[in-house]
């Protein structure tokens, strides 16, 4: 070992002179023998073979048709009000299944939220669409031209009708003869009256009127007839008794129109007001 040392090393020492000083070179010791230059020369690390990839594994699919057995019933979840308490402080549900109960609790309440514009109280009695039938009196003054004025009251019949919560007809036939004939009465006259109307009920007691007034009537001393017509612009009230059974409504509306008591047979203007109270069932 130590003599191939030894001849290495003279080699390469030999090989650097050369390089240096080309006709120079460098004698292995007496008796000596180098072996060949090969065996000098710095062995190359031999590379280790790459390790070899394991092939994946192929899945094996699910047979066709695969029927899983049936699992055991189960348990429908009852759901029940949980009022406030301890379980939850502000009222929630109550779960129970199989035995075991849990909670879904509400949340705390938020702080209260701006105020809304006011609305409209709908009258109880409207809430859903009907009729009523009534009976009253019913009352009319206005001026009458030449006449100065006619006047008449009398018994009267209503019909109520509506057809959504706020919104009212009626329809009224009064006829003034018995009553107004009476000694204390002003009018003495004879006289058959029609009004018919909407009513507004933006409040439960107070509603607002528009309608018109149609009427045939008799003045004396002779008993002259004449007609006035013209628009009934009012306010309505109502009051309910007996459980809401009995309805009393009353109306005061002006009246704007025209009358034919003129002996040139023309129109002329005409003012008034009318006047009811009927009690409907």
């Amino acid at each position: 070992m130590r003599i191939t040392v030894i001849c290495c090393a003279a080699f390469f020492a030999s090989a650097a002179l050369a390089k240096a000083e080309p006709r120079q070179s460098v004698a292995p010791p007496a008796g000596h023998v180098c072996p060949p230059a090969s065996e000098c020369e710095p062995k190359k690390p031999v590379p280790k073979p790459a390790a070899k990839k394991k092939p994946a594994k192929k899945k094996t699919p699910p047979p066709p048709n695969c029927e899983c057995p049936p699992g055991p019933p189960g348990e429908s979840v009852r759901v029940e009000p949980e009022p406030p308490g301890k379980n939850c402080e502000h009222g929630g549900v109550k779960l129970t299944s199989k035995g075991k109960t849990g909670y879904v609790c509400n949340g705390a309440p938020g702080p209260e939220g701006p105020r809304g514009q006011a609305g409209f109280v709908i009258p109880a009695e409207n809430s859903a669409p009907g009729f009523r039938r009534g009976v009253g009196l019913l009352g009319f003054a206005a001026s009458a031209g030449e006449k100065n004025y006619a006047w008449g009251w009398g018994p009267a019949f209503q019909l109520q009708v509506w057809r959504n919560p706020a919104t009212e007809f009626t329809f009224t036939v009064g006829y003034a003869g018995t009553m107004d004939s009476l000694p204390w009465s002003p009018g003495k006259t004879r006289a058959w009256m029609f009004e018919t109307g909407m009513t507004w009920w933006p409040w439960e007691r107070l509603g607002l009127m528009l309608g018109a007034h149609a009427q045939t009537i008799g003045i004396k001393p002779d008993w002259e007839r004449g007609t006035l017509l013209g628009i009934t612009p009012g306010l309505a009230s109502q009051w309910f008794m007996k459980d809401r059974f009995i309805r009393m409504r009353f109306e005061l509306k002006g009246f704007l129109g025209v009358n034919s008591f003129e002996s040139a047979d023309r129109w002329v203007g005409s003012l008034g007001f009318s006047a009811s109270a009927v009690a409907s069932f």
